[in-house]
């Protein structure tokens, strides 16, 4: 790559980014970045930080503002802010970055030293039984991902599909199109411009929708019930796995009807669970495990 392609930058650009916050020792953080050839780097070690700062600065026809170095001083700073002794300390981590010896997440890359500098990559949630409550984890989905954060989200306390809903007189359709939204709300945020949005939905192995939830990936079956661009996880509860191995029969419920069991884990699990599993009116399904295709 020659120089004509990478523009120089001064490296007072990732000082000023603190507003005199390193107060009189900038001058030294200054004189400590120190600008490796650009043969110290092949070509995908040159893509790797323009993918990164690239898209975190850019101006006019996307043109970097950041020399690799620069870039990892604007991140040693961002982690140093807090600290005691910052100025040393973000010697200490640029250092640390430039060498290679240690590398922050994706998220922290992109955010630490910028006037947003969260620095967090994931979110774990849990989606509410209420409409309302569920289109507001989705729009913290939103918000999160835009800069930059991964999402898991519990989505088990959602009733199944054919649940009642009190407030409509009606039958309530599941976890399933809810996940489509979230999918497609991952792709149209897409972290900000700045790679794909990262989202993992996890769900019981005792809920009702389970049987749909682990055909979410699949590229056959009605579209409108897929998630291609968002990952899935199954909780799986010991008492599950003993069920296998006894070669019996697993029961579904529908969480509105069950709402203690998704906080109970192990015995105590158990112990809730096989007397929901005697009432009629609350077991919904009894299925031979041989039908669940895990």
């Amino acid at each position: 790559m020659n120089s004509g392609s990478m523009p120089i930058f001064p490296a007072v650009f990732v000082i000023d980014t603190f507003h005199g916050k390193f107060g009189q020792q900038e001058g030294q953080i200054r004189t400590r970045i120190v600008h490796i050839p650009s043969t110290a780097f092949n070509i995908f070690g040159h893509r790797c930080p323009d993918d990164w700062t690239g898209m975190a600065f850019t101006k006019g026809n996307d043109t970097r503002i950041e020399l690799p170095q620069c870039f990892f001083m604007r991140v040693a700073m961002g982690l140093a802010v807090e600290e005691d002794n910052r100025e040393a300390r973000a010697i200490e981590f640029y250092n640390l970055l430039s060498s290679f010896d240690y590398m922050s997440s994706t998220p922290t890359l992109f955010n630490a030293g910028t006037l947003r500098p969260q620095l967090s990559s994931c979110y774990l949630t849990t989606v509410p039984d209420d409409l309302s409550g569920i289109y507001s984890a989705i729009h913290d989905n939103a918000m999160l991902s835009k800069f930059a954060g991964g999402l898991g989200n519990d989505w088990t306390p959602v009733r199944a599909l054919g649940a009642y809903i009190k407030g409509t007189n009606g039958k309530s359709q599941g976890v399933v199109p809810f996940l489509k939204v979230v999918n497609d709300t991952a792709v149209a945020v897409n972290q900000g411009g700045k790679r794909k949005g990262a989202v993992c939905a996890y769900l019981e192995t005792w809920h009702m929708d389970i049987e749909e939830f682990i055909e979410l990936r699949k590229n056959t079956g009605d579209d409108r019930r897929r998630t291609h661009d968002m990952n899935s996880a199954n909780w799986i509860p010991d008492l599950f796995m003993k069920r296998v191995m006894e070669e019996g029969q697993w029961t579904l419920f529908s969480p509105n009807d069950v709402p203690d069991l998704h906080d109970l884990t192990g015995k105590d699990f158990e112990a809730a669970s096989t007397p929901y599993e005697a009432k009629s009116d609350v077991c919904e399904l009894a299925v031979s495990l041989s039908l669940l295709h895990f």
